[in-house]
C-alpha cells in the first residue's frame, strides 16, 4: 500500500514530467542552404545586375558561378560555407575565367532567398552586394 505522502510525490513527479515534455526549448535552427541558388551581384553600391549562382553542397562546400547565365561559360570558384541560424557565410577561390583571387560572403536567408555582401580575401564586405533565390 502506497502512503498518501508517496502518492503526492508521485503526482508531483508525473506533473513535472508532463510539464517538462510540454515545454519546447526555443532554439534557433540552422537554415540548410543545400541546393542550387541563382541571382545577381554588383560591385560597390551599384544595383545587382550581373549573373551569380551558388551550388551549396550538403558536405559544406560550394561552387560559385558568376558573370554568365550559362554556368559552363562563366568564371567558377570552389570553397566552403558555414551556417549559423539564418546567416550563411562562404569563402571561395576562383579557378577558371576572368575573375581571380579569393572572396568571402555573408548573407541572411529565409530559406527561399538570401541577400548579402562580399569582399576580397576573408573580408565579407566592401566588394559589393548580391541576392539569390533557391531554384
Amino acid at each position: 500500500m502506497i502512503s498518501t505522502k508517496s502518492k503526492k510525490w508521485l503526482s508531483c513527479i508525473a506533473l513535472f514530467v508532463v510539464l517538462l515534455s510540454a515545454c519546447k526549448k526555443d532554439k534557433e535552427e540552422n537554415e540548410d542552404p543545400a541546393g542550387y541558388w541563382k541571382g545577381l551581384y554588383a560591385s560597390g553600391s551599384l544595383t545587382p545586375s550581373q549573373p551569380y549562382a551558388v551550388l551549396f553542397r550538403p558536405n559544406g562546400t560550394v561552387r560559385v558561378y558568376s558573370q554568365s547565365s550559362d554556368t559552363s561559360k562563366g568564371p567558377k570558384a570552389e570553397g566552403t560555407y558555414k551556417v549559423d541560424g539564418s546567416t550563411i557565410t562562404t569563402s571561395y577561390t576562383y579557378f577558371t575565367g576572368t575573375i581571380t583571387g579569393s572572396f568571402s560572403t555573408t548573407a541572411s536567408s529565409d530559406g527561399s532567398s538570401m541577400a548579402g555582401s562580399y569582399g576580397s580575401g576573408s573580408a565579407a564586405s566592401g566588394g559589393g552586394t548580391f541576392h539569390l533565390s533557391r531554384q
